[in-house]
């Protein structure tokens, strides 16, 4: 049941008497249980396709819960800035505000649709239902946090939008934490002193590689706002750490 179950979890489709075929292959001495000598000595058999078939369908789910992770715990930090009143839900006017606040060029009938994608709305009523025609009206929903990530980690067109403004504001609010001279610039003394406060040890030979790789103004010293955004929102190790710190 156990064996069944965990295949059945990795997207491999077998039924009971496949189970029982694989059972029998790995459990050499016929108890009835698999042992951690019996499976590795079964898992390390390179001739079997069905260890084969295991290992690739075992690597595509745990890119996919790793993936999924990622996308869940992205949809919790926007929906915490959108939550202005850190209330739990947000609603038709907050998710606008929101939008203005990331950039984005978001007129009212654009959040409407936003608001469609995020909570579909049920047929158009009867003109004459009131309270059903006020049900209907996006401005009227109040999203929670289980709504948004639902409809977030999909990852529509839309969602994709938003999540890339999103990353794009953070980057400057970071950026400009971090440009204590205010010079629109960072050099490596710059953002090793603002890691360091935010708690994230990046070696400075590290930091000078990092600068090289993303430097905009092409001298190898320094980072304007653009070129820390592009980075930021590539979200690997270093930036993913000094996003997790700052908020």
């Amino acid at each position: 049941v156990e064996l069944h179950a965990a295949f059945n979890t990795y997207g491999m489709e077998v039924d009971v008497s496949e189970i029982e075929t694989i059972m029998k292959e790995i459990d050499e001495n016929g108890d009835g249980e698999i042992d951690a000598e019996e499976f590795q000595a079964w898992f390390n058999d390179q001739s079997s396709i069905t260890v084969t078939k295991l290992c690739l369908y075992y690597t595509a789910y745990k890119q996919k819960s790793s993936k999924e992770y990622i996308s869940s715990r992205t949809a919790g930090q926007i929906f915490e800035a959108i939550d202005s009143g850190e209330s739990g839900t947000f609603n038709f006017v907050q998710l606008h505000e929101a939008t203005k606040l990331f950039g984005m060029e978001y007129d009212k009938k654009d959040t409407e649709f936003l608001i469609d994608e995020i909570v579909p709305r049920p047929p158009t009523p009867d003109e004459d239902d009131e309270e059903e025609t006020v049900m209907n009206d996006p401005k009227s929903l109040v999203i929670s946090r289980s709504q948004f990530r639902r409809w977030f980690v999909k990852h529509n067109r839309s969602a994709k939008v938003l999540e890339q403004a999103y990353f794009n504001f953070i980057a400057i609010k970071i950026f400009n934490a971090m440009d204590t001279h205010l010079t629109g610039l960072l050099n490596v003394e710059m953002i090793g002193n603002s890691l360091r406060s935010f708690g994230v040890q990046v070696p400075a030979e590290e930091l000078q590689n990092l600068i090289s790789e993303i430097d905009t103004v092409r001298d190898n010293s320094c980072i304007d706002v653009e070129g820390f955004k592009t980075w930021f929102c590539k979200r690997d190790s270093i930036s993913t750490s000094i996003h997790a710190a700052y908020l």
